[in-house]
């Protein structure tokens, strides 16, 4: 595939995925797996605005743990599709990050769930300036900046989605 017809297609999968969440009235969950923290975010019921949900702190407790609580925010929210950022290099190529990524979303043995893994270069960065620009402590930016980040990736995969679902003439909640 070349890399535009790779993005439409990519597109497409995000707009398919919310339009399954319309659909089924269930909800998206944006992530962006940190290495101490996994922010979290959800979609709002209409699925036009990525919410601010909190971080599960993976130095706590055993990884059967973190996966017990991962799934208990997916049952609580009525999820149905995850959006996980990917940290992608510089020069767009996937590295040892995103295998790390990768390996972590599989360990959470999602079943049938549709996972998109979007690009999430510089959302990190974006919060952690915005964050300093508000004179946010140091120590609360550890724990924001995940949820910060995914609430970036979510929304970003949400515009996208609602923008390609339009124009393929699929509609998504008014």
């Amino acid at each position: 595939l070349s890399m535009a017809s790779s993005r439409v297609a990519h597109a497409e999968m995000l707009a398919a995925m919310l339009l399954r969440a319309h659909r089924t009235s269930t909800r998206i969950i944006g992530v962006d797996p940190g290495t101490r923290y996994t922010g979290l975010a959800v979609s709002s019921n209409c699925l036009q605005y990525a919410l601010p949900l909190g971080v599960l702190d993976r130095a706590r407790g055993t990884a059967l743990d973190h996966k017990a609580a991962f799934h208990e925010v997916l049952r609580k929210h009525k999820v149905s599709g995850l959006v996980v950022g990917l940290p992608l290099t510089l020069s767009g190529i996937e590295g040892d990050r995103c295998a790390h990524v990768r390996g972590y979303v599989s360990g959470l043995k999602l079943g049938e769930l549709h996972v998109a893994f979007v690009d999430e270069r510089y959302t990190t960065a974006t919060v952690r300036r915005s964050l300093r620009n508000i004179n946010v402590s140091r120590q609360k930016q550890e724990r924001s900046k995940d949820v910060g980040a995914a609430l970036l990736i979510l929304q970003a995969a949400i515009d996208i989605g609602i923008s390609t679902a339009r124009r393929l003439k699929g509609t998504v909640a008014a």
